[in-house]
Formats: structure tokens, sequence, C-alpha cells
């Protein structure tokens, strides 16, 4: 922050260059030079110490500078004295880590840059943490301090979840943090300002958030990993998926307002794969494939062994409304979808071959249940663009759960509907496929 100076004697640039290049040799913090600082503050030139006091203000000021805590010193010269004063303040403007004033009466100049120095020493022992989350995906987190602050590969961390704070009842300054241990985490990669953990084990069912505190524990000690193991240590890519289906299946023609409907139970299997551009882009692969054996509601009907599926590519953004990759997600997306239907023989009657094709649109939410469930539904429509073929949108709905098994695996549990309409085909005939499942099967990720 700016000094503020007040008596003429002209020590507050000195005090800043010296205050300057003491924090940029520390660990314990990552300087950012005051340059964006003054250019949001030419809007308060006049009566700029009476700003600088607004929390209001001093929040604009981090938030546009992402400067994280802010330091401010102030020089007031009277006569033989300097009255010194310096105030470490947070990202929201109002609260006060660290404060500090002292009156100075020889050799002022170098007393002073020596006693802001030394109050920056004893503000660098009350910080809570030596690192918080900037990055969560999944249980990988990603923390802002890296190799020059001491970090190192195998190096262990407690991590925190700050729950409250205690301020001085009169001073205002803050005087113990409250926070909950929920977890321990090993570095497995170190860059020069910042590091990846891995979580290595839970207390609680919470999950890595971005602003959750990171505290050195101790060195890991060195293992032997199988190959598996060391799979585990990097950051996933996406999935494939696996699952078995039973269910039923049915085709109703209706023909002047006459139905002759086949139905029966239904077998199959489904696969599917997504890959992960970043966090939020992505682009899937659904193939799905069933066989049955319909019966008509009409004796004179022969009954029809039939096979029916559907494929689907697609892709699109996921939104995640807590800034990590393991909390609640939104998925929108966009895509090409077929349906096929095909019976083992076509009667005018009876069953009817159809394929649909056409734009896929679709919506998906997925909500984490405790530690180790997820929770998720999706719907998407399918808008047929098969000249012959009239009828409404062809629909597919899902509702599925997954078990978290291992950190790369999960079994999963879903139920879904689907239906297509052929409207038309003939005078006064009208078409409705519809499909019922239940899906068992696993997931995993790469």
């Amino acid at each position: 922050m700016p000094i503020i100076e007040t008596g003429g004697q002209v020590m507050g640039y000195k005090l800043f260059l010296e205050v300057e290049k003491f924090l940029k040799n520390q660990n314990w913090c990552r300087y950012k030079s005051n340059s964006d600082i003054l250019n949001i503050l030419n809007r308060y030139q006049d009566n700029l110490e009476e700003h600088l006091n607004n929390a209001g203000v001093l929040a604009l000021i981090a938030q546009k500078t992402k400067a994280g805590s802010l330091v401010k010193l102030t020089i007031r010269n009277s006569g033989n004295a300097t009255l010194l004063s310096m105030s470490v303040v947070g990202e929201n403007g109002s609260d006060i880590l660290f404060k500090e004033e002292k009156e100075i009466t020889s050799d002022t100049e170098n007393a002073i840059s020596i006693t802001a120095i030394e109050w920056l020493n004893a503000y660098s022992k009350t910080i809570p943490y030596d690192g918080r989350v900037i990055k969560a995906v999944a249980d990988q987190i990603t923390i802002n301090v890296g190799e020059r602050y001491g970090m190192a590969l195998g190096q262990y961390l407690k991590i925190y979840r700050p729950i409250g704070k205690k301020k001085h009842p009169l001073l205002e300054e803050i005087i113990n943090w409250e926070k909950r241990e929920y977890g321990k985490a090993e570095i497995i990669e170190v860059r020069a300002q910042e590091s990846v953990a891995e979580m290595r084990e839970f207390l609680s069912s919470e999950a890595p958030m971005i602003d959750d505190w990171a505290l050195m524990e101790g060195k890991a000690k060195e293992t032997i990993k199988a190959p598996l193991a060391k799979k585990e240590q990097r950051a996933r890519y996406g999935y494939i998926s696996l699952a078995f289906d039973i269910g039923s299946g049915s085709q109703t023609t209706d023909i002047y307002n006459f139905q002759n409907q086949f139905d029966g139970i239904m077998y199959g299997a489904r696969l599917k794969g997504e890959v992960w551009f970043t966090e939020n882009w992505w682009a899937g692969v659904d193939l799905a494939g069933r066989v049955g054996n319909l019966e008509s509601n009409n004796a004179y009907i022969l009954e029809d062994n039939e096979t029916r599926g559907y494929f689907k590519i697609k892709g699109g953004y996921r939104f995640l409304p807590t800034g990590f990759f393991s909390g609640p997600q939104i998925d929108l997306f966009v895509g090409w979808g077929a349906y096929f239907y095909q019976p083992e023989y076509v009667e005018f009657y009876g069953p009817i071959d159809a394929n649909f094709w056409g734009v896929l649109l679709g919506v998906k939410g997925t909500i984490p249940i405790g530690k180790y469930f997820r929770g998720s539904i999706l719907v998407d429509f399918l808008i047929s663009t098969a000249k012959d073929k009239k009828g409404g949108p062809g629909y597919f709905l899902e509702l599925m759960f997954n078990y978290l098994f291992r950190p790369y695996l999960t079994f999963d549990a879903s139920i879904s509907g689907w239906g297509n309409s052929w409207d038309d085909i003939a005078p006064n005939t009208d078409i409705r496929y519809k499909d019922f499942s239940l899906l068992l099967g696993a997931t995993y990720y790469f």
C-alpha cells in the first residue's frame, strides 16, 4: 500500500524501498508491487488517507489486484520524534490481522526501517497456515506455495477448514482463528510458486475447497509404489464406463384409433466415456444395445425378436458452482444422436423397423451425497432431422447413483427411460417406441 507520511521529513520513500527489498526475499509471503494499487487509487487522490481507512476501498483493492493481505504504513513527523504505525489488513478490508505503533526519536531514518521489518517478522509468525488451496479437483489440490517457499516432493500437509475467528473486544484485532482439520495430503508435484498435493487421508466427509488451509506436517517416507498406485498420483483426464442392462421395451401402433402393442423383457449393455479437456470443457460418447422377445396383444400376430439401441456423441460445458470439481456440477451439452429399432421381421400391423437421428440437446446435474456417493439426473432430447419421420422430439431420462470404491473406480446403478414417435407413417397411423432400463456397472477414471 502507499505509505502515508505527514510532517515534511520525506522518509516514506526510503522506508518503502527497505520494506519492498525485505518482502521480496522472504519465504512466508509472495510480494506484489503497488503499481496496480496506484492505478486504482487515482480516483481517491483527494483525502487518500481517509479512503485507505475505508473497509470498502481496501476490499476493492484486494479484489482487483488479487493481492491478499494489505500492509499499511503511516509516518507522522513531529519535531524530533516520529510516530510509526503499521497494520496488516485482510482481503475483506475489515479484518485487522496485525497492528503496532511506536514513537521513534533516535537515528530516525534507519530506526524506522528496522522497526517496520521487525514488525513484519513478528506478523509472519502469526499466520495460521503455510499455504492456501487455490484449486481443487476431486482428491487433488493445488496450494499457493511452492519450491521457493520450502515445499518438496513427499511433504505431508494437514488440511484445515477455517470456521471462525475471534477479535479483541476493544482493538478489533483478530487474536485467534478457529479451524477444523479434515484430512492429510502428500505433495506430488512442486513448482516455483505452487504445489500439487493428493489427499491421502480423510477425517470427515468434507471435500477440499478453495481457500482451505494447508500446514506442513513432515516428510513422507520413501515407499515403492505399485504401477496402479503411481497412476493414482496424477490428474484425471476422463472416464470409461460399462454397465449391463435389464428392463422392458414396447412398440405401440395406432391405426384408426386401434392399438396393436408389442412389449416384453429386454437385455443389453451400455458403454460410454468422456474426455476432459479442462475442468469445464468435455466431450463424450454413449453406445447401447439391447435384445428381447416382444409379444403382441393380438393373438393373430406372431411374437418378435427385436434389437434396439442408441449412439450419441456430445460435448459440453461443466459449471462448478462451488469452484471445485468434486462438488456439485451442472453440464450443458449438445451433439448428435441416433436410435435404432430392428425387428426380426416386419409386418404392416406388427413390428416396424425405424431409425431416428438428429441434433442432441441435454442437461445433467450432479451432487455429492456424503463422502462416497454421488447422485445425478440427466435429460436430453433428440431433434430428429429425418425428413420422413414426423413426431415430437425423442427423449431420454436417467437417474444415476455412484459409489466411490477407489479414487479411480466407482460402482454405478441407474434407472433410465427413453422413447421416440413416428407420426403419420401411413394415413391415420402413428407408432411409439418406449424403453425402460435398470443398469448396473462400473466406471474407471483415467
